[in-house]
């Protein structure tokens, strides 16, 4: 039971306080105790060891100063002939007592190189002479004594010496000559006494007082434990500080004790009792002080605030508690009332989510048996209302036991959890399970029942019988060979189709057959790994992967495996689906990937891993490796004409001829189209290859039978080898290609090897063709017209428009150099419609300044056909202004033919919108007069290649140009006739009707505003200037 005393805030607050005091003053005495004073001790232990080091290093430096007597008499000339003479000189000069006791030595010795002493002195200090060494000195400088072996010239022997309880520093050093160079001669040795004098002058030096203390004779061999150098021990005044010295030999020689003053723990003792005294003054003042706040500002107001919370005890939850001020006392009285008011609003909410809970709930009094209480789902379940249940005995109604034995309260049970069955309104028997715990509710024992209907779990068990029934039955007869396999990979149970698959009967797989016996061997390491991934983390594992089981009859079948493990068991399931009929397929597919399907060569995929691997191979045999491009002749027409049908069966039979031509391990492949590829593998020089391209042309000099046809059809080569043309397989095929065309343009039929100039020529059309991009990008080209001359009307009627490239310097690209790259690269699509749109605007200007003049322009091929090329001829025409039905659009037969059906819908399409169209280059193509009567073309233009050569005695061309004129004139066609150059050409044309003309004899291509000057003159002066006005 609590003591009254400690019943109240205040009391607790004074004895914690209390409490709190004492243990800061025993924290305070611990730390001054056990922490300031261990930190004045280790202060106290650096000052002991920076005494240990000074007196260890002002050793150190006595060595170091005789060591430097040493060297300076073992490596001087004089002291190396002295060893071999054992001059009298040398001794009379150097090795007077003077020396020693100017030096302090005690003794000097010379060894010869066999150890022999040449010279042993020490020196008496008490009686100031020099005497024979000690034989206990000599005894350990005899000739097998280490200290006598100096295998090289840095050799030096430092060390104490005891002898009898007295200590000698000495310093041994091989005698050398005065410049340090050998041979050896011997060893010098000095030494000097380490006593009471010594001591006092490295007591001076350091300033720490210390004492030595040797060792008797009878003390074992180490005077210190553990072999450690340095020791301490602590007293009430002093920290005794040990220093021990071995001798030469590893034996303890003496000790060094300092004894250093312990005057900061003393301070720290004082400082200790005052900060105690001060704090203790100091924690009283300020116990005081707090009690003071405590009482004035905290514990009255925290009764007054109990006060006011016990009277709205038995008012309304939302009834506010009010507390003067603005603190934290403050904020708890208006936290309280929202605690109070939020308890109301919980004990609201509880009823109402117990009333939609779907567990049926129930307050029963365990002294009447009655219920006091239910939730909305115990009265759904029940069939009752509210009114009905409250007060009603829970014996043999939600208690199944009709009698007083009730579990909870007679057999003292704090709970307990069963199923049971409860009884409806309706006499329907529920099944549930119910749980009854004992809780306290206003100071009072009360049960409290839930339970769950169980109708939907039983029905769901009997579905689970019927599904696993069903699984059962669909396991045993799926079409899916599966089996069921223990942790240690043995067969448990497996259906027909794993059985039949796997040609067993049931019951000898499931006699417990390992399933490794089953696995292909080939496949069984792969299988163990992954078996032994599923068992350290089955994520890890692949859940289907391929494999090859043996049948009982031996026969191997792929299978695609899928495992799972059961759940909540160590076994696992495995399905087996038989796909060798796939791979079988897949094998089938994979050549046909790499493979040619019409003559079932290597494909391009195929031949560019080849090449790698031929590569690779010539890297490291030194050979060369050949390819040869093969373009066959005259394909496109024998496909043309006989149909495709007979041109596969070209092929086929040109492959079969090339793979008989060529060596077993030299590759033969269809790169595409009616191209060859053939690899020919370690060959010396290009001779070689090219001896086997002669060859293989030589193979189609005969012609190929198909359907009783003899083909001809020749083959064109080019010639590469690797690494001399290139170090990959695409720069290989690529300069193989450039070789070939340079053969077709030899000729066809033949071959050419691949050398830097075809590849020059190459790249010289690529900078063409970037150097043209560019000058389209940055609009470096200028439209130049032609005038086009009506002899008859004596006026210039129209004007062709021509394109010229302007480089930025002012130079003109001939348009034979750059409209041919246009051509190839697609940009002449692009360049005849910026010469349209700038042919309109000037066209529109001079309509403006009232000259009737047609302009003519160019269409290529590639731009007739696009599919929206009437929608953008006529957006530049409306863009512009220029009337449609003063342009005309130049095409070549050639273009025509292209596409009949396309040129003829264009051309209609345009003429609708009032575009006339004009045929280019007439009598050079070879277009059908049934279209050139039907289409809708306004002007035959004669090519001027049939022009220039009128009037040079060539009946072939004036008979030419006679009928292309007459044909036009009989089709209701305008001719125009380009190229005229003389008068010859003129006079012939206007005598055969043809009035007008274009060329050189009247004006060239002119830029715009030449153009429009020599217009303006012509049309103002007629032909009074000109050389044939007379003719006219």
């Amino acid at each position: 039971m609590q003591h009254a005393f400690f019943s109240t805030i205040r009391s607790r607050i004074f004895t914690l306080l209390f409490i709190a005091f004492t243990i800061t003053l025993y924290m305070t005495a611990y730390s001054s105790r056990y922490v300031i004073m261990q930190g004045f001790q280790s202060i106290e232990d650096d000052l002991a060891r920076n005494d240990v080091e000074r007196v260890r290093e002002s050793v150190t430096n006595e060595f170091e100063k005789l060591a430097s007597y040493v060297i300076d008499w073992a490596c001087w000339d004089d002291t190396y002939g002295f060893v071999l003479d054992a001059n009298d000189e040398y001794i009379s000069s150097n090795l007077t007592k003077e020396s020693f006791a100017n030096f302090g030595l005690s003794f000097i010795l010379f060894f010869d190189k066999e150890g022999k002493a040449i010279y042993a002195r020490s020196y008496d200090s008490q009686h100031k002479k020099l005497v024979e060494p000690s034989p206990k000195l000599l005894a350990h400088f005899k000739p097998d004594s280490p200290l006598l072996s100096v295998p090289t010239i840095r050799t030096i022997h430092k060390g104490i010496i005891n002898l009898s309880g007295k200590l000698f520093l000495f310093v041994a050093h091989p005698i050398l000559t005065s410049k340090f160079t050998g041979p050896i001669n011997g060893v010098f040795v000095m030494g000097k006494p380490f006593d009471n004098a010594l001591r006092k002058s490295l007591v001076t030096a350091t300033g720490v007082d210390f004492s030595l203390k040797v060792p008797e004779p009878t003390l074992p061999p180490t005077l210190h434990k553990n072999n450690v150098p340095v020791s301490f021990a602590y007293s009430k005044d002093y920290i005794q500080s040990k220093l021990f010295f071995s001798d030469y030999l590893g034996h303890d020689a003496f000790q060094l004790l300092i004894n250093s003053p312990r005057n900061v723990s003393k301070l720290g003792d004082k400082t200790t009792v005052f900060t105690l005294i001060l704090l203790l003054i100091v924690g009283a003042i300020l116990a005081s002080f707090i009690i003071y706040v405590l009482e004035k500002h905290i514990l009255w107001r925290l009764k007054t605030l109990r006060e006011r919370v016990v009277l709205a005890e038995g008012q309304p939850s939302e009834t506010a508690i009010f507390l003067d001020g603005a603190d934290e006392l403050t904020d708890l009285a208006n936290v309280i009332s929202e605690m109070r008011q939020s308890i109301g609003r919980q004990k609201k909410f509880l009823t109402e989510a117990l009333d939609s809970l779907g567990v049926g709930i129930v307050m029963v009094d365990p002294e009447r048996r009655i219920i006091v209480d239910a939730n909305h789902f115990a009265l759904s379940i029940l069939k009752v209302d509210r009114e009905s249940i409250i007060g009603k005995s829970c014996k043999g109604f939600i208690c199944p036991d009709k009698t007083d034995n009730c579990p909870i309260m007679t057999q003292h049970k704090n709970g307990y959890k069963r199923t049971c069955r409860i009884v409806d309104s309706e006499g329907n028997h529920i099944p549930i399970f119910k749980s009854v715990r004992k809780l306290e509710k206003d100071g009072k024992t009360m049960l409290l029942e839930s339970f769950v209907d169980l109708s939907e779990l039983e029905k769901t068990q009997r579905e689970l019988r019927v599904s696993k029934e069903r699984y059962q039955a669909l396991f045993m007869n799926t079409g899916t060979a599966t089996a069921i396999l223990a942790d240690d990979s043995s067969v448990v149970f497996v259906n027909p189709e794993c059985a039949k698959l796997l040609g067993y009967e049931l019951s000898e797989l499931e006699a417990g057959i390992m399933w490794s016996k089953i696995i292909d061997p080939q496949s069984l390491p792969q299988v163990r790994k992954i078996h032994r991934a599923r068992r350290v983390d089955p994520a890890s594992a692949p859940k289907r992967y391929e494999s090859k089981v043996v049948r009982k009859d031996g026969e191997s079948r792929d299978v695609m495996v899928t495992v799972a493990r059961l759940p909540e068991s160590s076994e696992y399931v495995v399905s087996m689906v038989d796909i060798s009929e796939q791979k079988a397929a897949e094998t089938k597919l994979v050549f046909q990937a790499n493979h040619d399907p019409l003559t079932r060569l290597p494909n391009r995929t195929f031949l560019e891993e080849r090449l790698l691997e031929s590569f690779k191979n010539s890297d490291r045999t030194g050979m060369l490796t050949g390819v040869l491009m093969l373009d066959m002749d005259r394909f496109k027409h024998i496909n043309d004409t006989f149909g495709h049908s007979l041109g596969d069966q070209l092929l086929v039979h040109v492959a079969d001829r090339l793979q008989a031509a060529v060596q077993e391990q030299d590759i033969v492949a269809r790169f595409g189209g009616d191209e060859f590829v053939i690899v020919v593998e370690n060959i010396s020089t290009v001779d070689e290859l090219v001896l086997n391209a002669q060859k293989i042309i030589s193979l189609f000099e005969k012609p190929i039978q198909i359907r009783g046809k003899a083909l001809y059809t020749g083959l064109t080569v080019g010639v590469v080898t690797y690494p001399n043309d290139g170090i990959t397989p695409d720069e290989l095929i690529k300069n193989a290609d450039i070789a070939m065309y340079r053969a077709k343009d030899m000729g066809k039929n033949t071959y050419a090897v691949f050398s830097d100039e075809m590849d020059k020529g190459v790249r010289q059309k690529l900078h063409l063709e970037s150097e043209l991009r560019e000058a389209l990008a940055f609009n470096q080209f200028v439209v130049y017209f032609q005038p086009q001359i009506d002899l008859e009307m004596e006026t210039v009627f129209g004007v062709e428009a021509l394109v010229r490239w302007q480089k930025p310097d002012g130079t003109l690209v001939s348009p034979a150099d750059f409209i041919p790259v246009a051509e190839d690269t697609g940009l002449i699509s692009q360049l005849d419609m910026w010469v349209l749109e700038n042919s309109c605007r000037a066209g529109k200007i001079w309509h403006q300044q009232n000259l009737d003049i047609r302009v003519s322009v160019n269409f290529s091929t590639r731009l007739l056909h696009q599919k929206d090329i009437v929608e953008r001829v006529v957006e530049i025409l409306e863009q512009t202004g220029f009337p449609a039905d003063h342009l005309t659009i130049e095409i070549t037969e050639t273009t025509l033919m292209y596409d009949v059906t396309r040129s003829l819908s264009t051309i209609k399409a345009l003429r609708e919108y009032g575009v006339s169209f004009s045929l280019d280059d007439f009598g050079t193509g070879y277009s059908s007069l049934s279209y050139l009567r039907t289409l809708p073309i306004r002007t035959l233009k004669i090519d001027r290649s049939f022009i220039k050569d009128l009037g040079v005695d060539d009946p072939g061309a004036a008979s030419l140009v006679r009928s292309i004129i007459g044909l036009a004139n009989n089709l209701g066609l305008g001719v125009v006739a380009e190229g005229v150059e003389t008068l010859e050409q003129q006079e012939f044309l206007v005598k055969h009707k043809c009035v007008r003309i274009q060329g050189y004899y009247y004006a060239p291509p002119l830029p715009e505003e030449e153009a429009l000057a020599w217009i303006r003159t012509f049309q103002s002066d007629g032909f009074q200037d000109s050389p044939q006005r007379e003719v006219v």
